[in-house]
């Protein structure tokens, strides 16, 4: 569920669709990307320095409003049964996914972080936008900022975008 929900994130968030959210992100100089493993998920993108802010911004739109459009999670949900179908003739990763398989059986590590076909074709949109609720939501992220950067501004525009969420209490 966790990658079809970033997956589909990026299809959309608040009044920008799919093509919108592209744009708003290529017009800042960088592309908006989902990473998914097995120990952590994320949404990433590269940006000119200067436009920091602004790429926050955006980037906290999709965190905290997806659209999650029926039709867009469908499409990519079939995105994904595909993808995830032709992992058996990937003769790298299958072999990894088979060991992983016979080590830790149908769960955690046994399974592959981004699915597998037959469990990704049940899952439904609200079960998307339940778990998004679930687990985005909530005091866990973490933001990870690389490059030409003065610390101190970069920190005052990511409490300025990022702190009205709650703050963990570790």
């Amino acid at each position: 569920v966790s990658a079809l929900a970033l997956r589909s994130a990026i299809r959309g968030a608040g009044d920008l669709d799919a093509a919108g959210l592209a744009f708003a992100f290529e017009r800042l100089g960088g592309t908006l990307t989902s990473s998914i493993t097995h120990d952590w998920l994320g949404l990433g993108t590269s940006v000119l320095s200067a436009n920091l802010g602004e790429a926050a911004s955006l980037l906290e739109l999709v965190i905290s409003a997806p659209r999650y459009d029926a039709a867009q999670v469908i499409a990519e949900r079939g995105l994904l049964v595909e993808e995830t179908t032709q992992v058996a003739d990937d003769m790298f990763r299958y072999p990894f996914q088979l060991a992983f398989q016979a080590a830790f059986g149908g769960r955690a590590y046994g399974v592959p972080a981004h699915g597998l076909p037959d469990q990704l074709k049940t899952i439904a949109p609200e079960a998307v936008r339940t778990w998004h609720r679930q687990a985005l939501l909530g005091p866990r992220g973490v933001i990870v900022a690389v490059g030409d950067l003065e610390p101190e501004r970069a920190l005052t525009e990511f409490t300025d975008v990022f702190g009205k969420h709650a703050a963990r209490a570790e």
